[in-house]
């Protein structure tokens, strides 16, 4: 599929007060400002449709998946745990070598909402590979659980920062190069592809719009 390409680039500068900072730590509120507790140095958020949970990554040890209720602001570890579930999709991820729950270091988080509470879950992924994880949420119980079901081995040369699903299938995901980076796009059976014209010094954040066509980007430069 041949999508057009809309570059964003943001340059947002954000003061934190040490004052602000304790109390983030203590978890007690900031006048109308409440904050989630548990998560250690999140780096991205996905909700989960229709449901009070959101889920982060964090990037701390080897990095932890976490589960947020935004009910009451707690939270636990998702994945991995002593009892996280595998089961690879061979038909679509046959060329992943393997679950590897070590050194996961989770990055950029992309959902794909499904039917019957059953939803797919990307998440960038550092450490022992440079990869694009996949799992299965099922949000029909009573709270979500994760299977993992598969991996993409990112090309050799990329930097993998975020990932879209993208609404025909397939996801794209951001190339981090600050001198100059671009967007790649994944898609069973095909494998990788890079996307044209869509060249830019550090490519961050990306979204997707709706009808498939345009990319927005948080880049760098």
């Amino acid at each position: 599929m041949k999508l057009r390409l809309l570059p964003v680039s943001i340059i947002a500068i954000v003061c934190v007060f040490s004052a602000v900072e304790s109390i983030a730590a203590a978890c007690e509120p900031d006048g109308v400002v409440k904050f989630m507790c548990g998560p250690v140095s999140p780096e991205d958020l996905a909700a989960i449709p229709q449901s009070p949970w959101i889920i982060a990554s964090g990037m701390e040890n080897d990095g932890y998946l976490y589960l947020i209720d935004s009910r009451d602001y707690s939270s636990s570890v998702l994945f991995p745990t002593e009892t996280s579930r595998s089961r690879q999709d061979n038909t679509i991820y046959g060329a992943c070598p393997g679950p590897a729950p070590g050194q996961f270091r989770p990055h950029g988080l992309s959902l794909r909402p499904g039917r019957d509470n059953t939803h797919t879950l990307y998440v960038v992924r550092h450490g022992a590979r440079e990869a694009i994880e996949v799992f299965e949420l099922d949000n029909s119980g009573a709270s979500p659980t994760l299977s993992w079901i598969g991996c993409v081995l990112a090309p050799d040369t990329v930097g993998l920062n975020s990932v879209v699903a993208l609404p025909a299938g397939g996801f794209a995901v951001t190339n981090f190069q600050i001198a100059g980076g671009e967007l790649w796009e994944w898609q069973n059976p095909t494998g990788w592809s890079k996307v044209p014209g869509s060249e830019t010094p550090g490519p961050n954040g990306i979204e997707v719009s709706a009808d498939g066509r345009w990319f927005y980007i948080g880049g760098w430069g």
